[in-house]
């Protein structure tokens, strides 16, 4: 991942840094939203190696006290296979994640998107997961999420298929963020790399981390951890809370797909950006199973 300053003139916009020139030919200017930005932050995904990633989707909540046990096992996979297993780490709605100021839990990291993915999924207890949203029973199972204690040899089989790690798409990403106004932009640049069957769309995630407050953990006691960081929590999946924006249907070999105007969202004042990341996913609109990941940070640090 490769990081510089875009610095904004009266008249003309201007990439400059010595190691990367502009990949992005087709952006003739970026647009200045709403308000007099001094400068935005613009990063590029290293795209230098194309590969097929894996997101385990962590359904968890502050008040879940078995849940920090599957964000460590989720810990140590990602470890194993650093680069290409990532982690998002979902609060919805329910007693395990609603905010309880009365018992020491007023945050709210509820989200529109994971209420919607719990619903979807038909996931009932927590903590629990999705990798991929791939459905390993065949369609035969109520929900496509694979218990904590299998994620680790789930993951192994997958790494282990050449067929299902060898990548179908190539994605270059390119962000913006408007230190004024608080908006990032997303500019996806996708190509297919043999025909694919079915209709997809594009999502991007902001997760957010080094979020230090307290967690249920019954491994403790007493079972709560005042100062837990929690990471790569999901703030905001857009466009339409993960939805997504439909970019092929039916796509041919070497079909391309260029974003033009963008894919915005405006942060809240209270998010750190600087602990923030973006994840800009290719789902599958007919099985709902993420094919293709890029990770970026959402400014430089």
């Amino acid at each position: 991942m490769k990081n510089l300053i875009l610095f904004i003139s009266i008249s003309l916009f201007i990439f400059s840094c010595d190691k990367v020139t502009n990949p992005y030919e087709h952006i003739d200017a970026v647009v200045v939203d709403s308000c007099d930005a001094v400068f935005n932050d613009t990063t590029y995904a290293d795209s230098s190696v194309n590969i097929k990633r894996i997101l385990i989707e962590d359904f968890t909540g502050h008040k879940c006290p078995n849940c920090p046990a599957g964000t460590d096992i989720a810990n140590d996979v990602v470890a194993k296979y650093p680069n290409t297993v990532l982690i998002a780490a979902i609060h919805n709605s329910g007693s395990f994640s609603e905010p309880d100021p009365e018992d020491g839990f007023p945050a709210n990291y509820e989200t529109v998107a994971g209420e919607k993915f719990m619903i979807k999924f038909k996931l009932g207890s927590f903590p629990n997961g999705l990798l991929n949203r791939k459905d390993f029973s065949g369609g035969t199972a109520i929900s496509p999420a694979v218990g904590i204690l299998q994620w680790e040899s789930t993951i192994d089989n997958l790494m282990g298929d050449n067929t299902y790690m060898t990548p179908t798409f190539e994605m270059k990403v390119m962000s913006t963020y408007n230190v004024n106004c608080r908006i990032v932009t997303v500019y996806p640049k996708i190509k297919t790399l043999s025909a694919q069957p079915g209709d997809y769309n594009v999502v991007v995630y902001i997760l957010e981390s080094k979020i230090i407050s307290p967690q249920e953990d019954n491994r403790v006691n007493p079972p709560v951890i005042q100062d837990y960081e929690h990471n790569h929590m999901l703030r905001a999946a857009f466009p339409q809370d993960g939805d997504g924006k439909t970019i092929f249907s039916n796509p041919s070999a070497d079909e391309d797909f260029i974003e033009t105007e963008g894919i915005k969202y405006v942060l809240p004042e209270s998010w750190v950006v600087e602990n923030c990341e973006l994840l800009v996913l290719i789902t599958s609109i007919d099985t709902d199973e993420i094919v293709h990941i890029e990770e970026l940070h959402l400014m430089e640090e």
